[in-house]
């Protein structure tokens, strides 16, 4: 059973990981933009949504009280693990035009995590509670265009971990 878990695990670390990095990767071959980016800037850009990718980064590292570890130049992980039975991790990337924001914990206490997001004061009210409602409908995958921007959710449950994936773009994307 132990080696299921594991494979598991490393199922969803590896989804995790992977996919930003393979969406970089398809706007840049789409030729979706062709600007160049320096190594200081953030990727995404200033008008794309409400928020930025430095707002998001900054609202984990308070809540986790500690920075994130850089993976890629555009994805920041915050890892929480005080019992096993409560590990929590949050992956933050972005792409050009959207944010993503993984987490993956095991049990249910980890989820405190991303509806305490779901609050952040760069969301309106009306948003936060439309974030709630999506994510209760507890379906494996919604979407819904929330005006200010567009969002998708996934979420992925196992008996022993859970893993949501909330992606933030433009309207109309």
């Amino acid at each position: 059973m132990r080696k299921c878990n594991l494979l598991v695990v490393a199922a969803i670390v590896l989804w995790v990981l992977v996919v930003p990095l393979w969406c970089v990767a398809t706007t840049k071959w789409a030729g979706v933009s062709k600007t160049s980016q320096s190594a200081g800037r953030l990727p995404l850009s200033s008008q794309a949504l409400p928020f930025s990718f430095g707002q998001v980064l900054s609202y984990f590292g308070d809540a986790f009280g500690k920075l994130a570890y850089k993976v890629h130049d555009n994805t920041f992980v915050y890892i929480e693990g005080n019992a096993q039975d409560e590990a929590v991790t949050i992956v933050v990337s972005a792409t050009e035009q959207r944010i993503a924001v993984t987490l993956t914990a095991r049990g249910d206490f980890g989820v405190n995590y991303i509806r305490e997001f779901f609050q952040a004061p760069f969301f309106l009210r009306s948003e936060s509670e439309q974030l709630y409602a999506l994510l209760d409908a507890n379906p494996s995958f919604g979407a819904a265009a929330l005006g200010r921007f567009d969002v998708k959710i996934a979420v992925f449950k196992t008996r022993e971990s859970i893993m949501i994936r909330a992606e933030f773009g433009p309207p109309g994307s």
